[in-house]
């Protein structure tokens, strides 16, 4: 008979859980451990998910500010452009 590595990894795996299974029942106070693991990590996920909206929200408002920025040096390029222009015309006495 050959070796199948499938069937001995299947082996393992099986041993693994079943060595999982007892260390369950030799901890019952794991079930209590996990409940507080999950419960601090609700936590904590409910505050990033707030900390998210936070920061979405200053990004927002930093788009808002930049887009006003580049407006209003658009505007003042234009203004720029136009001067520049009347003086190409019409050059200052010196």
């Amino acid at each position: 008979m050959d070796f199948d590595p499938t069937a001995f990894v299947g082996a393992m795996q099986l041993w693994a859980n079943l060595q999982y299974l007892a260390s369950l029942q030799s901890r019952p106070d794991l079930k209590h451990e996990l409940e507080h693991d999950i419960d601090e990590f609700q936590t904590e996920i409910e505050c990033l998910e707030q900390e998210k909206k936070v920061l979405k929200q200053f990004l927002f408002r930093l788009e808002e500010r930049v887009s006003s920025l580049r407006k209003k040096a658009n505007q003042k390029k234009a203004q720029l452009r136009r001067l520049n222009k009347r003086l190409d015309r019409n050059p200052p006495a010196n």
